[in-house]
């Protein structure tokens, strides 16, 4: 598999083709003798899902996001993409890490710089991600010129520029303010629902899990230890969190964890 670049939300891509699945294989990740992180993780991801990773932390859910990414070499089992040919993936971590000797619209195109497109096309792509999340504005501003919440939809934006197959999610939105993360919810909910990429989430937060995803994949202590899925609208509006399903759902989930913690 081609490396990933170091920055959040970088894309080695060309212009995306389709979807791809993800066949993962008795997945096993030993660091050191005694510490098994992943203990035989098997589970297949349609193409165009949105798939979360839940559970406590020291689950196995960032190990096994890297090692989907191609960033770090499983102790056992593989990964499959059910191709020849690898795919185009973007990877978003936690942090957007924007390059601060970049303005904005630089650094949106900056995969497709990476990439060898022209100029023109490049700022045409990074004025249409601006605008797509409310940053248009700020295109000519530093990195240190805007908030938090910004800056990540500025990854966000940046992940998407060369049309991924792929969008690997590393829980990018755990630093930003609750109003900006349900705004970002939104946005990203949006953007599958019309690019159909395939996505595999990091989170905590089980109603953002519910919100974001068709189904749920729960790790404990290594182990897949439940695969939910997630029964709501296939177009999803934040008013789909004021419904009763998404609670029931929200709640169900919740008491499954609780138990699990429990024993």
């Amino acid at each position: 598999m081609f490396p990933l670049h170091p920055f959040a939300g970088i894309s080695y891509s060309a212009a995306m083709e389709e979807s791809v699945s993800i066949h993962i294989d008795n997945v096993v990740q030993t660091f050191s003798p005694g510490t098994r992180v992943l203990r035989g993780i098997s589970a297949t991801i349609k193409p165009g899902s949105f798939v979360g990773l839940l559970g406590p932390s020291g689950a196995g859910k960032s190990t096994l996001l890297r090692i989907v990414a191609g960033l770090l070499p499983p102790t056992g089992g593989r990964i499959d993409f059910g191709s020849e040919r690898e795919p185009d993936i973007s990877f978003i971590f936690q942090q957007p890490s924007l390059l601060p000797w970049l303005r904005l619209h630089d650094n949106i195109a900056l995969p497709l710089r990476l990439d060898g497109r022209p100029k023109e096309e490049r700022r045409a792509r990074a004025s249409e991600l601006a605008q797509r999340v409310g940053l248009s504005e700020a295109l000519e501003r530093y990195p240190r010129q805007l908030s938090v919440g910004m800056q990540m939809r500025a990854s966000l934006a940046r992940a998407l520029a060369c049309r991924p197959q792929l969008l690997l999610l590393d829980e990018p939105l755990a630093a930003v303010d609750a109003l900006t993360r349900t705004q970002l919810n939104a946005s990203l909910r949006s953007w599958h629902e019309e690019d159909r990429w395939t996505a595999l989430l990091v989170t905590h937060s089980i109603e953002e899990a519910v919100f974001l995803c068709d189904r749920i994949l729960v790790l404990d202590h290594g182990v897949l230890a439940e695969d939910y899925a997630v029964e709501g609208p296939a177009r999803r509006s934040l008013e789909w969190k004021s419904e009763a399903a998404y609670h029931a759902q929200v709640d169900q989930l919740n008491r499954q964890l609780l138990q699990k913690a429990a024993q």
